[in-house]
């Protein structure tokens, strides 16, 4: 399966592949800014358990588990994913814990970005 998403990184190439994912961090921000802990916890609708809390937890989960976990070959513990509770990003996202949460998402998205530049020269 990785060979499969390798090549398809190949195909969109390496630079696009970035500016698609920061255009996508970009938008999830801005789509949460001036939100308040409930706001951000609130489901879309109802029986769902799609916030914009619980998508924030789910990329920085994904984010670490692609670049640490997979990438890097770095032995971190992931954010949410639980073997016996694989939605838990979603389905834990509560107001209680929502500053925290969306903190470390925009710590990582700056992180990345000064290292993109570091590499790129700028």
């Amino acid at each position: 399966m990785l060979r499969g998403w390798l090549g398809w990184l190949g195909w969109l190439g390496w630079l696009g592949w970035l500016g698609w994912l920061d255009w996508c961090r970009a938008t999830l921000l801005r789509k949460c800014a001036g939100l308040d802990a409930t706001q951000l916890a609130q489901r879309a609708v109802p029986r769902s358990n799609l916030s914009l809390l619980g998508l924030v937890r789910h990329m920085s989960d994904t984010e670490r588990g692609w670049v640490r976990q997979t990438f890097r070959g770095e032995q971190v513990p992931d954010l949410c994913y639980r073997a016996d509770a694989p939605a838990t990003d979603f389905e834990e996202a509560a107001p209680a814990g929502a500053e925290e949460d969306f903190d470390r998402y925009r710590a990582r998205r700056v992180d990345h970005e000064q290292q993109r530049r570091a590499a790129a020269g700028d």
